[in-house]
C-alpha cells in the first residue's frame, strides 16, 4: 500500500473545531497534559471516594495550568486491567463527574478524554455531557492485537455515534501503530499508510508513539508524515525537555509520563518538570516558524508550474519608463547567508538556503494623489543560485508593504521587514519592498495611511521591477501574493482593490495577507484617538497627510490648540523626527492636542470633513474576488484587532467568499505580534504555490499550522510565546 493515494483532511464537522483547537499555540506544537485519574469504581486499585478523586483531578489540573500546559486531557489510566472497548456504567459515569469538574473550572482551557481500552463511544458520550473538545481513540483504523485481545477498528460506529448524539464539535484524534499492541497482522502497512486511512475515515488527527509509554515516537517519520498529509500530527509518547526540539514540527504534543515526579506516570505532576518542558516548547516557538516559512517547505511546485486560482491575467509589459535608476545594495550568497543562519542558530539542515539574494534600490516614477508624477525608491530581492545567476524558471512575486515611518529610510540594513523579504527571495520568490511616495530617496512627503498613493507606489514598483528584469534576465510567474504589516497591512489590502478594481488586466493577482492593519479608520481604529495610546505620533502625522490629500484646511496646525502648533509642526514636517519623538511632545491622549470645539464638531458631525477623509481611506466596504487572509492579534495596543473583524465581516455581507480570518496570538502586542503574522503570510502564500501538486491545497487553514522559529524573533520583532 505504499503507493495509496493521499487522502484529502476530514470535511466531518468535528475537524473545523480541531484545527482552531491545534493553532491555539500560535506558533509551536500544543501542549496537552495528561490527567491520570486514580483508579475509578469498579476498576480492582479503587479506593477513594469520589470527592477524593474530584479534589486530585483538580489539584493536578492546577498544577498544569498554572505552569503554562495548553490543554488538558483525562484518561482512566489507573483502572488496569482494562476492559476490551467498553467501560463499566460507574468508570464512565465517575469519568463524566471528573470531566465536568475540570470544565467547570477550566472554561478556557482546551479539554479532551480518552478512556480505556478502546472505550470510544464511552468517550464521545463523556466529552459530549461535559463539553469537552476531542476525545483521543485507540483503533480507529486497521485492527490489531492489544493487552485485552483482537481489536477491530471502529471508524464508522464511532463516527455516526457521534453524528446520532449531536456532539459533531468533539474531534477525534486518532491514534496510528498504537504502542502497547502487536501489529503483525498489518505489517505490510507504513505508518504513511496508517495516517492516509485514519484522513480517509474522517479522523481529525493523527497520533503517533512509540512502542510503549515513555517512549519517543519516529521523528524522522513525522517529519515525512508532515510533507504528505494535511491532518494534523501529534505526538503521544515519549516527550521530554531534552527531546523536544526533534518534535517541533507537530501539531500538538500529549505528555504524562515526563510532567510527572521522577518521570514516573503514576505519580502526580512535577511543576518543575512542567515549567522545564513549556518553556522547551516555547523557547521553539520561534524557531519553527523559521524552519517552515524560511526553506523547510519543500513540497512547493515547480516555479513554472500552472497554477489553478485563476489569477487575474498575466503581467502586463511594464514601459522602459518607469524605473529611473537602479543600483545594487546588498547581495548575500547562499555562503554567506548560510553563514547568517548559524550565527542566529538555525540550522542548515531545517532551514536550508536555496539561493542567494540580490537587493536591488530602484529609483521610480508614481503619482502624487493629485495625479502628478513623483519619483519614489523601493527594494527588489532577486534569487541567485550558487554561480550568481539568476533562476531560469519563473519565479513566484510577493509584494511587502512596510509599517509605519516617518523618517526617511537611509541605505541598506538587513533588519525588519527586510529580513523578511531576504527570507523570501531565498526561498524562491522574487520579492518587493516599496518605501511609499516621500519615503527613501523619492520626492514629496509622505502620506500616512492614504489608501491610493500606497497601492500606486506598490504597484509601480512591480512595474520598474519588470523593467530590471529584462536586464536580469529574470521572468516571473502568473503569481503575485500582496501582504505587509501594520501600516503595510492597510497598504497590501488598498493594493488589493485598486488591483480587482482598476488593473485586473496588468497584474495576476493570487491572493494577499494584510497582517494588523487599520483597514476600519473610520470605524474601530478611530477610537484610538480618545482614549491613551501608546503611540500618539501616529495622530498628527495622519492629519497631516489627510490635510494635504484632500484639502481640509489652509494650514493643518489650525485645529490644534495653540500650545502644541509650532511643537508639532516642527517635528512632524521635518521628517527628521520618529514617532516616539513626536509622542513624547503629545498627551497621551492624542485628540487632546485639537480645540475641544473642533473636537465635538467632529463627534457631532457625520459628514465631518476629517471623518470623511478617513471613511475614503477605510477599506471595509468592498467584496474581495480573490482570496484575502486578515491576520490580527487580540492584544494589539497599536491597531484594534476589531480592524479585521470588521472588515471580514462587511466584505462577508457584500458577497466576498474567501476572506478569512487568522488570530495570530491572544496575547501578543503589536510588535510581538509582527514575526508571527508574517510567517502565516508565508505560509499561506506556500499553499498556493504548493497548490500544483495537491488538487484544492491553497488557501487552507489547515496548510497554516503554526511553526517555530528562533532567527526572525532575534532579527526582526522578539516576540514572548503567549
Amino acid at each position: 500500500m505504499s503507493d495509496a493515494p493521499s487522502f484529502p483532511v476530514s470535511d466531518d464537522p468535528g475537524a473545523p473545531f480541531a484545527r482552531r483547537l491545534l493553532a491555539r499555540a500560535e506558533g509551536r506544537p500544543l501542549l496537552v497534559a495528561m490527567i491520570h485519574a486514580p483508579a475509578l469504581p469498579s476498576s480492582p486499585g479503587h479506593q477513594r471516594t469520589m470527592a477524593e478523586l474530584r479534589q486530585q483531578v483538580l489539584a493536578e489540573a492546577q498544577v498544569l495550568t498554572a505552569g503554562g500546559v495548553d490543554a488538558l486531557c483525562l484518561e482512566n489510566m489507573h483502572d488496569r486491567p482494562y476492559q476490551k472497548r467498553h467501560a463499566d456504567p460507574a468508570v464512565v459515569a465517575s469519568m463524566t463527574v471528573l470531566a465536568d469538574a475540570l470544565r467547570q473550572a477550566h472554561p478556557a482551557v482546551p479539554m479532551g478524554i480518552q478512556i480505556l481500552a478502546g472505550a470510544n463511544r464511552e468517550a464521545m458520550a463523556v466529552a459530549h455531557a461535559a463539553g469537552l473538545d476531542f476525545i483521543r481513540a485507540e483503533s480507529f483504523v486497521f485492527g490489531h492485537l492489544a493487552d485485552e485481545g483482537w481489536m477491530d477498528a471502529d471508524a464508522a460506529e464511532l463516527l455516526r455515534y457521534r453524528r446520532r448524539i449531536g456532539a459533531e464539535t468533539v474531534a477525534v484524534l486518532a491514534d496510528v501503530q498504537k504502542k502497547h499492541s502487536s501489529h503483525a497482522v498489518s505489517s505490510d502497512l507504513s505508518l504513511q499508510d496508517w495516517v492516509q486511512a485514519a484522513a480517509f475515515c474522517k479522523a481529525d488527527g493523527a497520533i503517533l508513539t512509540g512502542a510503549h509509554t515513555g517512549q519517543a515516537a519516529d521523528a524522522d517519520a513525522l517529519k515525512t508524515l508532515r510533507q504528505s498529509t494535511e491532518l494534523p500530527l501529534l505526538i503521544g509518547s515519549g516527550i521530554t525537555a531534552d527531546n523536544a526540539h526533534a518534535f517541533g514540527e507537530a501539531h500538538g504534543w500529549i505528555v504524562g509520563s515526563s510532567l510527572k515526579h521522577d518521570g514516573d506516570w503514576r505519580l502526580g505532576p512535577d511543576p518543575k518538570r512542567v515549567q522545564r518542558l513549556v518553556e522547551a516548547c516555547r523557547s521553539l516557538a520561534l524557531f519553527l516558524l523559521f524552519v517552515f516559512a524560511f526553506g523547510a517547505a519543500h513540497a512547493q511546485q515547480a516555479p513554472d508550474a500552472e497554477m489553478e486560482t485563476n489569477p487575474s491575467s498575466g503581467w502586463v509589459p511594464a514601459p522602459d519608463s518607469v524605473l529611473l535608476e537602479y543600483q545594487l545594495v546588498g547581495r548575500f550568497s547562499m555562503d554567506s547567508l548560510e553563514r547568517l543562519w548559524k550565527k542566529n542558530k538555525v540550522p542548515k539542515s531545517v532551514s536550508p538556503v536555496r539561493y542567494g539574494v540580490r537587493v536591488y534600490e530602484l529609483l521610480y516614477w508614481t503619482l502624487w494623489h493629485d495625479g502628478a508624477p513623483v519619483q519614489a525608491t523601493g527594494l527588489y530581492f532577486v534569487p541567485e543560485d550558487a554561480l550568481g545567476q539568476v533562476p531560469d524558471a519563473p519565479l513566484a512575486v510577493v509584494s511587502f508593504n512596510h509599517g509605519s515611518q516617518i523618517t526617511r529610510r537611509e541605505g541598506f540594513k538587513l533588519k525588519g521587514e527586510k529580513i523578511i523579504t531576504t527570507a523570501m527571495a531565498a526561498d524562491g520568490y522574487a520579492a518587493t519592498l516599496p518605501d511609499y511616495v516621500g519615503l527613501g530617496r523619492g520626492g514629496q512627503f509622505h502620506l500616512y495611511h492614504h489608501a491610493a498613493t500606497e497601492a500606486q507606489a506598490t504597484l509601480d514598483l512591480l512595474r520598474a521591477a519588470q523593467v530590471l528584469n529584462r536586464e536580469l534576465g529574470l521572468r516571473w510567474a502568473d503569481q503575485l501574493f500582496l501582504s505587509g504589516y501594520s501600516q503595510g497591512g492597510h497598504a497590501a489590502l488598498a493594493t488589493h482593490k485598486a488591483i480587482e478594481e482598476k488593473h485586473a488586466d496588468a497584474f495576476p493577482l493570487v491572493a494577499s495577507a494584510p497582517l494588523s492593519g487599520a483597514y476600519d479608520l473610520a470605524g474601530v481604529q478611530s477610537a484610538s484617538m480618545f482614549r491613551t495610546y501608546a503611540t500618539p505620533g501616529y495622530f498628527p502625522f495622519l492629519m497631516y497627510g489627510m490635510n494635504e490629500a484632500y484639502g481640509l484646511y489652509d494650514d493643518w496646525t489650525e485645529v490644534l490648540r495653540p500650545v502644541y502648533r509650532d511643537t508639532l509642526r516642527l517635528l512632524v514636517e521635518s521628517g527628521n523626527h520618529s514617532l516616539r519623538e513626536i509622542g513624547r511632545a503629545m498627551p497621551d491622549t492624542p485628540v487632546l492636542v485639537v480645540q475641544p470645539e473642533v473636537v465635538d464638531a467632529y463627534l457631532k458631525d457625520s459628514v465631518f470633513a476629517f471623518r470623511e477623509a478617513l471613511k475614503a481611506n477605510s477599506l471595509t466596504d468592498w467584496a474581495p474576488q480573490h482570496p484575502v487572509m486578515l491576520c490580527y492579534c487580540e492584544a494589539d495596543e497599536q491597531v484594534d484587532y476589531r480592524n479585521a473583524l470588521v472588515a471580514q465581516k462587511r466584505m462577508e455581507a457584500l458577497g466576498a467568499e474567501q476572506v478569512m480570518l487568522r488570530r495570530v496570538g491572544k496575547k501578543f502586542d503589536h510588535r510581538d505580534c509582527a514575526p508571527f503574522a508574517a510567517i502565516y503570510a508565508k505560509l499561506y502564500f506556500d499553499s498556493f504555490r504548493q497548490r500544483a501538486d495537491r488538487e484544492g491545497f491553497g488557501g487552507k487553514k489547515g496548510r497554516l499550522w503554526p511553526r517555530m522559529l528562533i532567527g526572525l524573533g532575534k532579527w526582526f520583532s522578539p516576540a514572548s510565546a503567549p
